[in-house]
């Protein structure tokens, strides 16, 4: 995604949709990664288990996820880059399509915060 062209835009978490491995199409807080943070801990280490070493990789384990939250920084700039989540927006509507950042999306809505800045792929 990061070759594409992109322009940043600024949306409410509400009308970003999420995919996990199982369902498409899901609010943040319908999602394993969120209800981590409510702390249903195994549902999430449930779902990485499902596909880990084919579709998830080490870096997804809880134990990652802990150090994530911890040291959560959103957007920061690496090679003066803001690392904002990938998004394709649904045509003709207001609703965009995660393509990364499931995890981000999650500690930032349970932090409370309601809009941020996203990647638009164009």
């Amino acid at each position: 995604y990061y070759n594409m062209s992109k322009k940043i835009t600024k949306v409410k978490i509400d009308n970003i949709l999420c995919n996990t491995l199982n369902i498409e199409g899901i609010h943040i807080t319908e999602t394993p990664h969120y209800k981590f943070l409510l702390g249903k801990r195994e549902e999430y280490e449930k779902y990485i288990l499902s596909k880990f070493g084919i579709i998830i990789t080490y870096d997804n384990l809880n134990g990652a996820y802990d150090n994530l939250i911890k040291n959560f920084n959103y957007g920061i700039e690496i090679n003066g880059i803001p690392q904002y989540i990938m998004t394709n927006k649904v045509k003709n509507s207001n609703i965009y399509q995660a393509l990364d950042g499931v995890h981000r999306l999650a500690i930032l809505y349970h932090k409370g915060i309601r809009e941020i800045n996203i990647w638009e792929i164009l």
